[in-house]
């Protein structure tokens, strides 16, 4: 019984680690929107002192360049959580896939147990009715 409630004790754990994992992952996904919202901030910033130093044509050339820079920035913050994502739905998986196993392990020594105790009722309940047949047969009363 005791191996049947440490492993139930670790499926729980399995289950902790995998919520562990996804607020790790959201929260990295919520460091890196707040890094996307403070470069859009910088860019309105940027765009707007060009705008009150009249921007020339240079500016506009300027203003082009921070464009594909930033792009570029967020293609690589876009990769990243996608690597991270798929990195983590692997472990995800992997430790669901453990849980399973164990589940089934678990099942299969349950169901063991489970045929154990129905025999050993069953011999109480055998022993239980020889018993009150021989008290029966100690007071005279015959049953057959």
């Amino acid at each position: 019984m005791d191996m049947f409630m440490d492993k139930l004790a670790q499926k729980f754990t399995a289950q902790e680690m995998i919520k562990a994992n996804t607020a790790a992952d959201a929260e990295e996904l919520k460091k890196m929107r707040n890094r996307v919202a403070e470069y859009n901030e910088c860019l309105d910033r940027l765009q707007t002192l060009l705008e009150e130093n009249g921007a020339t044509k240079d500016g506009g050339d300027l203003m082009a360049k921070v464009d594909a820079s930033l792009h570029k920035e967020c293609v690589k913050v876009y990769r990243n959580m996608q690597a991270v994502v798929v990195e983590e739905s692997g472990k995800i998986q992997q430790l669901e896939e453990e849980v399973s196993k164990n589940t089934a392990k678990m099942l299969k020594k349950t169901n063991t147990m489970l045929g154990l105790a129905i025999a050993a009722f069953s011999m109480s309940v055998v022993s239980f009715v020889v018993a009150m047949y021989i008290v029966l047969q100690l007071f005279g009363i015959k049953l057959f």
